[in-house]
């Protein structure tokens, strides 16, 4: 399955003023489905799903404080990791979660 990831990015500070959007992006033809997963849902692999928004074209807006958080896609039930991602850090399943700093 071909996946291309674009950056995301932070956006305008939300209604409340310690949170920030940040937008999350991933291309990908094939996909059925794509969930954000990451310390800021308790990892939850289905709570926030990206939409589809054109053919290929997923995204999705998170209100997030502040600071640093890891995260990973979930891809038709499959932990994806977005390529696109500056800054990794080590998981317990032998693995990288993704980092963003949010500012």
């Amino acid at each position: 399955m071909p996946n291309n990831h674009r950056n995301h990015r932070t956006t305008k500070p939300s209604a409340a003023k310690s949170l920030r959007e940040v937008e999350f992006r991933f291309e990908s033809p094939t996909a059925k489905s794509v969930h954000l997963a990451g310390d800021f849902n308790e990892w939850a692999t289905n709570s926030l799903p990206l939409r589809k928004e054109s053919p290929g074209q997923w995204r999705a807006r998170v209100p997030l404080p502040p600071g640093p958080h890891q995260y990973r896609l979930v891809v038709d039930g499959l932990w994806v990791d977005d390529p696109t991602a500056c800054r990794h850090a080590d998981n317990p399943f032998g693995s990288c979660n993704c980092e963003i700093l949010v500012q």
